[in-house]
């Protein structure tokens, strides 16, 4: 007990001792102050096996309080990691559009992020740095969401307005998320299996590759999509971004309407 003592005192007076080296105005740099004029969406990818994947939720979650929603989170369940089909009465949430996207970013471990499609996989420790750089960003492209759900035709519609200031040759992906799912996930050493998963990543409106759109100035598109029977669709986001080769220009989100039953 004596020598952890003593080895303590020698660790906090070595600290002291630090801290009286550094000037008081080089103790604490303030970052610049953002203010977004701009979404920026994080493509993030994780799986229901990996262990490290709740740290990115959490980095998520603490994004989308600091930016609110000028921060677009998607959470894509992928790689080996991931989990597909039913464990009982759990979803596996991995899905086939989630490897496809994987393989094009060259995903080779999670978690891992895409900030806005214009850098590569990022580890945790980037993910702040790069929304911030990216928040910066001026764009020429304005986009508004709108969605519903009919339950009578099961169909859930999502209505997509672009307006630029200048023409502009990109590619539109409409996405859909899911909130509030409760399945199974590793976090460090715990099996849970009520853990709660966000905008988890369901399904896209127009196909894997989105669509080529020019906006010259308004245009508007609306595509609709089959509810699967595992959605709650009061629970889902549509997700509408326009990206080139140099990444993505402009994101926007919309939660999905539910008419209430007459």
């Amino acid at each position: 007990m004596k020598k952890i003592q003593i080895l303590s005192a020698i660790v906090l007076a070595a600290a002291a001792m630090g801290c009286d080296d550094i000037k008081e105005s080089d103790r604490y740099i303030p970052l610049e102050e953002v203010h977004p004029v701009r979404a920026v969406l994080i493509e993030e990818f994780t799986g229901q096996m990996c262990q490290n994947c709740p740290d990115g939720h959490r980095m998520l979650e603490s994004l989308k309080k600091q930016y609110g929603d000028s921060v677009i989170p998607v959470s894509i369940h992928a790689t080996g990691q991931a989990i597909s089909g039913m464990m009982g009465n759990l979803q596996g949430l991995k899905t086939d559009d989630g490897d496809i996207y994987s393989s094009r970013h060259k995903i080779d471990g999670i978690p891992a992020a895409v900030i806005d499609r214009s850098s590569g996989p990022l580890n945790l420790a980037q993910w702040s740095g790069a929304v911030r750089e990216e928040l910066k960003k001026d764009t020429p492209v304005k986009i508004t969401v709108s969605a519903s759900y009919d339950n009578v035709s099961n169909q859930i519609t999502a209505d997509i307005d672009m307006k630029s200031t200048k023409p502009v040759n990109c590619t539109l992906q409409v996405w859909l998320t899911e909130d509030g799912i409760v399945s199974y996930q590793v976090d460090g050493s715990q099996h849970l299996i009520d853990y709660v998963h966000n905008h988890v990543y369901r399904a896209t409106m127009n196909t894997v590759n989105g669509e080529s759109v020019n906006i010259t100035d308004v245009t508007t598109l609306s595509y609709s999509i089959e509810a699967d029977s595992k959605w709650i669709p009061s629970n889902m986001t549509a997700v509408a971004f326009v990206f080139d080769n140099s990444g993505v220009l402009q994101a926007a989100s919309a939660p999905v309407s539910v008419a209430m039953a007459e």
